[in-house]
């Protein structure tokens, strides 16, 4: 079984308690780990995000910029990185979120 480490944990606890206890039992189902990327943004980091091409909303218009956060960003983690070129892991990880 699988637990979200310590930086995990601090973007998840930017979330709303909904999405915490979604993201906690998906983890818990889950046969793959995963990590936490973004919770709630910043001006700065909403900005950086749509300029980066991340983010397709400025700050005010995601739902990452509310206090607490309306989303979250997760990826899978094996071997010590996040998986982003499996996209496979994502559709897995996704199945075990919308459980």
């Amino acid at each position: 079984m699988f637990h979200f480490g310590t930086a995990s944990t601090q973007r998840l606890n930017t979330c709303h308690r909904d999405i915490q206890a979604i993201m906690v039992e998906a983890l818990a189902m889950s046969h793959v780990d995963m990590t936490i990327v973004c919770g709630e943004r910043t001006a700065l980091e909403q900005e950086e995000a749509f300029n980066a091409g991340f983010s397709k909303a400025h700050f005010g218009q995601s739902p990452h910029n509310f206090s607490p956060s309306r989303a979250v960003d997760v990826a899978p983690y094996q071997h010590g990185h996040i998986q982003w070129a499996d996209l496979g892991l994502f559709k897995t990880i996704a199945q075990y979120i919308r459980a």
